[in-house]
């Protein structure tokens, strides 16, 4: 019990006195104000509220000193710091998802097996993306043949569909002294992958394009759902309607100023992947390693015949099987 409130005081969604301690004043204050009040005096439960997040704050100050934990309930956080940022985290995505919280910004994130300082938005793919990259690790076979099992080999990468940022801080992480192509067309999603490609310290070896890739050269609009940050897809241009450019690899390689073999290419483009790999013989050739996920109606066999008629070796050394999508990678005969 914290300060003595009232045992007979619930707020709805439970876990007050806990998670509070996990926010900053202003989102506490921004989650006391939009609170649904169902009964009861409002300003008293509020100040009840308010309460117990100043004083939370001030032992979780207490707690937050930069030593090892070892009590059981953190023994995978080396810090307080790193546990109370993962535990606000995932608070804050329960409040996006129950819209208390109707505003969905970036927020610095912790995990011990995040590379360093990550940011992501609460309620949104972003935490997915996470677990598959660093807990799931959907990307380490490129860690186990060449060129990607060997750093110093890897001299450029390109990320088609960086989303937030995540396979980019991976690349960065194993390959440090790789230079990367980030192709990203989603404006909210690229501002997230700059500040997580600056919060690596490597943000130097990172070209950022806002574009999507394709089969030509061309203008598109994105199709959206709500407010996902994934899944969107490319459509063609419509009047009114926000257009961004369509570039080819080529073209990519060019405004991002490489003309060289490709090491490693990570593709992830919501079903753009069968009309740019239907017509990749001009490419493919270069590329020493790609890692792909698939989305339905265009499949494996498709998809490797497609690889095939436009004359690539590449041999698949990896496969995962999902229900909406197959993740590939292949490397060089």
């Amino acid at each position: 019990m914290v300060l003595g409130v009232s045992p007979t005081f619930r707020w709805d969604l439970g876990e007050t006195q806990v998670a509070l301690s996990f926010l900053r004043e202003s989102e506490a204050r921004m989650l006391i104000r939009e609170r649904p009040s169902n009964s009861g005096d409002t300003h008293a439960a509020s100040s009840q509220l308010l309460q117990i997040f100043f004083v939370s704050r001030i032992s979780v100050t207490i707690m937050e000193q930069r030593h090892p934990i070892t009590r059981p309930r953190f023994r995978h956080f080396a810090t307080m710091s790193e546990w109370l940022r993962f535990r606000r985290f995932r608070f804050l995505e329960k409040m996006v998802r129950k819209q208390i919280l109707k505003e969905i910004r970036p927020v610095q994130f912790a995990h011990p097996e995040s590379p360093g300082k990550l940011f992501l938005r609460p309620g949104t793919a972003d935490f997915g993306i996470f677990w598959e990259i660093f807990i799931d690790r959907f990307y380490n076979a490129l860690l186990r043949y060449p060129p990607g099992n060997l750093a110093s080999e890897v001299r450029l990468i390109v990320d088609l569909g960086g989303n937030c940022g995540l396979f980019t801080r991976f690349a960065i992480l194993h390959y440090p002294q790789a230079h990367i192509v980030t192709v990203e067309p989603d404006t909210a999603n690229l501002d997230v992958c700059r500040m997580n490609v600056q919060a690596s310290g490597n943000g130097d070896a990172v070209k950022l394009i806002r574009a999507c890739a394709a089969a030509k050269n061309g203008q598109a609009s994105l199709y959206r759902i709500g407010r996902l940050t994934s899944g969107y897809s490319m459509v063609d241009a419509s009047e009114g309607a926000e257009s961004i450019d369509t570039l080819t690899v080529p073209e990519i390689l060019m405004r991002a100023g490489f003309d060289s073999e490709i090491d490693i290419m990570k593709c992830d483009i919501e079903g753009a992947e069968r009309e740019v790999f239907a017509n990749c013989r001009e490419w493919i050739g270069r590329v020493r390693c790609l890692t792909i996920e698939l989305h339905p109606p265009y499949n494996v066999e498709a998809f490797v015949r497609d690889l095939i008629d436009n004359g690539a070796r590449l041999r698949i050394v990896d496969r995962r099987d999902g229900d909406l999508s197959s993740m590939l990678t292949l490397c060089r005969d």
